[in-house]
This record gives C-alpha cells, sequence and structure tokens, in this order.
C-alpha cells in the first residue's frame, strides 16, 4: 500500500539533511510571540484573555518544535508564568489597600508595554539603517539587464519589514505548506538533495534579476515537504544575516522578499 505520509526514519533524519539547527531567540523572544498571538486575534492587550492567550502560546511552541526549530528556555519559562496566572485567575480577586481587586495580568501587561515602546523604538532606527543604505545602493547603470517577464508589478502599500516577525513567516510557512499538501505525490524521482546554503544562494541569484519574490511563490517552487523545509531555513539564514527583508501588502496579507540594498549574490 502507498503512502505519502513521510516514514519515520525519513523524519527522524530530516534535520541531519538540512544541516541547520536555527534557534528561535537569536530573531524574537517570547514577549514578540505573545504580541504576535494577540495581534493575530485583535486581543486588547490591557484585558488579555489569559485561559486562551496560555492554550495558543502552547500550541504554537509544539507548532515551532515540529519544524525542528529550536526553542530557548525563556519560551518554557513564559509558558510556565502563563499558566500561573491563568491559575491565580481561578482564584478569589485579592485586595490592594486601596480597596482596589489586584489583576494578575498586571505586571504582564506592564512588560508587553514596555516591550512594545522598546520594539518600536528599535524599529526607528531600523528604519533609518534602510535609508541610509539606499543613499548607498548601486547605480542602475550598473544593474543587469532584465527581461521584461521578470519585470515586478507596481509595488502596494506595505507595512514596515520591522513589523513582521519571525512569527508571522511561522504562520505563513505553515498555511502555505498546508495548501501545497496536494502536491506530494508517493511516487517522486529521487533527485539531489539540495542544502541551506544552495538554496541561499538560489535566493539571493533570483533576488539580483528581480526587485522582489513572493514567499509562497518561493515555497510552491518545491516539489516535497523537505525541499520547502530547506526553502524555509534557508530564508531564515539570510534574515539573519541581514541579506533580505520582509515586507507584507497589508495585515494578514502576502508577504514579500526583498534583497538588502548593500546585497549582492553570493
Amino acid at each position: 500500500m502507498n503512502s505519502t505520509a513521510a516514514s519515520p526514519s525519513l523524519m527522524s533524519n530530516q534535520k541531519k539533511n538540512i544541516g541547520y539547527e536555527i534557534k528561535i531567540d537569536v530573531f524574537e523572544g517570547p514577549m514578540e510571540l505573545l504580541l504576535f498571538l494577540i495581534r493575530k486575534d485583535r486581543l486588547d492587550i490591557y484585558d488579555i484573555p489569559i485561559a486562551y492567550i496560555s492554550d495558543q502560546f502552547q500550541q504554537y511552541i509544539e507548532k515551532i518544535k515540529k519544524l525542528d526549530l529550536s526553542i530557548a528556555g525563556d519560551f518554557v519559562d513564559m509558558a510556565s508564568v502563563l499558566m500561573r496566572i491563568k491559575a491565580r485567575m481561578l482564584l478569589p480577586s485579592l485586595q490592594r489597600e486601596n480597596g482596589v481587586a489586584e489583576d494578575p495580568r498586571d505586571n504582564l501587561v506592564r512588560q508587553l508595554i514596555e516591550y512594545q515602546k522598546m520594539r518600536g523604538a528599535a524599529a526607528h532606527l531600523s528604519k533609518q539603517e534602510n535609508m541610509q543604505q539606499q543613499v548607498y545602493g548601486r547605480s542602475p547603470s550598473l544593474l543587469p539587464e532584465i527581461p521584461e517577464i521578470l519585470e515586478s508589478s507596481p509595488i502596494p502599500e506595505e507595512i514596515e519589514s520591522s513589523d513582521l516577525s519571525i512569527f508571522d513567516l511561522i504562520s505563513s510557512y505553515l498555511g502555505i505548506k498546508e495548501r501545497l499538501e496536494y502536491k506530494e505525490k508517493p511516487h517522486i524521482v529521487q533527485k539531489k538533495e539540495i542544502t541551506v546554503e544552495e538554496k541561499m544562494d538560489v535566493i539571493l541569484y533570483q533576488l539580483g534579476y528581480r526587485d522582489r519574490i513572493l514567499f509562497f511563490d518561493l515555497l510552491s517552487d518545491d516539489d516535497d515537504r523537505l525541499s520547502m523545509t530547506v526553502t524555509f531555513i534557508a530564508l531564515l539564514e539570510l534574515l539573519r544575516l541581514r541579506q533580505i527583508t520582509v515586507r507584507q501588502s497589508r495585515i494578514f496579507g502576502e508577504i514579500w522578499i526583498y534583497p538588502r540594498q548593500t546585497t549582492l549574490p553570493r
């Protein structure tokens, strides 16, 4: 009987074949994941439904683990904090000296607000840096001729790349992976496995002839789940090395990949 499901031996060898271990904490920590979940479901940061957000946080950690992405201890600590707050919410309210009931979420909300402020300051500095890089960008006369068929469509108004987190990318990746499951066939001709480094070069080469690539198109070019995983990890590594940037046409819209102004194919 044929099956499209990957065998246990194939799944256990995926990380070895890929040859990379991406650490989530290199990009963003548990506070960023909390903000992502709050933004995704349009929740009120001052009135967080703690039971719901705690469950969502745990589920998202499990999703990340299934992608063979390394989770820092900070994420486990935050999951424990959420569980403690969830338990305290079930207890009778404690009264402060002024007679106002104490909300177990208060400290978490303060930390999230402070993190948002720091994030906003970092985003402003990143935007200034990108503008400075564009001043020293390559002259159009030095760019290779681009076939008309590869010319990009007009660029819509976009969300700043600094407003996108790695969790936006993971969420989009999981959604695309679900949409493309039908592509995987039981009888795929074995071909030479491509490494993460090789895929990074392919992405940079494509960006040398196109000013942007749709995230969906990049993943849909792959023939199987392992190839798609390699592509995704290559993309994360290029982001970590600051060789590419990502933007979104609108909230929860399509994600586009751009070369940084100073990036040349390796």
